[in-house]
């Protein structure tokens, strides 16, 4: 059986993002909910998510009544830099140095 969320809390401690439904545009927008919850701790605000829908508005219709909060899945991560070879770095290392080399040249003498 599926866990319903009741509060923002619950949503930022599974490490879910915000999903923001609009239903009078069919509008979706999704934010972290870690810095949510600490926003409206810091507001005093409640974080039962029938209190805090109306405070989210839609963005396009400025709607709050028509707005559903969704916990979304992550993003996904970045993917992995590929390292360099070694002739990579070699060149990298021989354009550099020539590229300097060519400014120290054209600089005119003191």
């Amino acid at each position: 059986m599926a866990r319903r969320f009741e509060t923002i809390e619950d949503i930022a401690w599974r490490g879910l993002r915000l999903r923001l439904w609009c239903y009078g545009c069919a509008r979706a927008s999704e934010m972290d909910a870690g810095e949510m919850l600490q926003s409206f701790v810091a507001k005093g605000w409640p974080i039962d998510l029938l209190s805090a829908r109306g405070r989210f508005r839609c963005r396009s219709c400025r709607s709050s009544a028509d707005v559903l909060i969704l916990p979304a899945s992550p993003p996904p991560p970045a993917p992995p830099v590929p390292e360099r070879t070694w002739a990579q770095e070699v060149e990298a290392f021989f354009h550099g140095s020539r590229k300097k080399r060519r400014l120290v040249e054209r600089q005119p003498p003191r």
